[in-house]
């Protein structure tokens, strides 16, 4: 399945990398992002999650914002053809309180992706390239790359170069973590953003806890860290992320401030039910 995102990324669980049929050694790039999606990047368990998350931004000029998310995320079942779900409802700042983005994502294909907007009244898809491309809440991000599907196996080739290792704080002491670090390219005819790229992917939890991407000029644009992992269910998550645009020097970090399970109704993620959403009903 084409797990949610980004998410990049953003949201991560792991689940346990376990015995390995090929050596750690013998893998090649292909390999690993092959297990990279096998292992997902969202949920240990199968299930539902609420978090909230405060995303702190820095401009192009400097200057400095802040927001704040209550997220919902439900996840699908490839067997049965069910998609992962997202919906991500916005807390502050006050004149923006009340947005919804709702993405479904489906085990193949792209994305569906949806904006409730309080002030006007009404819910918008947004259905072309450039609608997707703006930027999600003023963040460095673009709603694709949070509501989007990744899937580096699908998209991507990768040549493996020599391991190294990353620190990242785990449960609050600095930790070098082993890596595998891939240069991956797109594949003739793939939809990608980045023609290509650079992962430091976690040798334990298949996790890149770096990211580059070039454009097609081959200059730096986006840089992904994961600085901060934290155990929830017994496995190491993602609680402290940033993501900096290297052309216009914004950036913008994520924290993960509370996280929990919940058994949330799949009517909730319809366009339909946007306009009545309250998160207080699931709290």
């Amino acid at each position: 399945m084409r797990k949610l995102v980004r998410g990049a990324a953003v949201f991560g669980a792991c689940v346990l990398l376990g015995a390995m049929a090929i050596a750690q050694g013998e893998l090649t790039g292909n390999d690993i992002l092959d297990r990279m999606r096998e292992k997902g990047v969202l949920f240990l368990q199968e299930g539902d999650l609420i978090f909230q998350a405060r995303f702190d931004l820095v401009f192009a000029d400097g200057t400095q914002g802040q927001n704040e998310f209550e997220i919902f995320i439900s996840q699908g079942d490839e067997a049965t053809g069910e998609p992962d779900r997202l919906l991500i409802y916005y807390l502050t700042p006050e004149d923006i309180a009340g947005t919804i983005f709702l993405s479904v994502i489906p085990p193949e294909g792209d994305a569906r992706m949806w904006l409730y907007l309080p002030a006007l009244g009404f819910v918008k898809e947004l259905i072309s390239e450039s609608e997707q491309a703006q930027s999600f809440a003023g963040t460095t991000l673009t709603y694709e790359q949070i509501g989007g599907a990744v899937d580096y196996s699908a998209d991507y080739t990768a040549t493996r170069l020599a391991d190294s290792s990353v620190s990242v704080t785990v449960d609050g002491a600095s930790s070098e973590r082993s890596v595998y670090v891939l240069e991956i390219s797109a594949k003739p005819g793939a939809t990608v953003d980045y023609p290509k790229g650079k992962l430091w992917v976690d040798v334990e939890e298949l996790t890149p806890v770096r990211s580059e991407f070039y454009d097609k000029l081959g200059r730096l644009e986006i840089v992904l860290e994961i600085l901060r992992l934290e155990t929830f269910e017994d496995d190491l998550v993602p609680t402290l992320i940033k993501a900096c645009n290297q052309k216009d020097a914004t950036c913008t970090t994520i924290e993960v401030l509370a996280k929990q399970r919940a058994a949330l109704p799949a009517e909730i993620f319809t366009p339909a039910a946007l306009p009545t959403f309250t998160p207080d009903a699931y709290r």
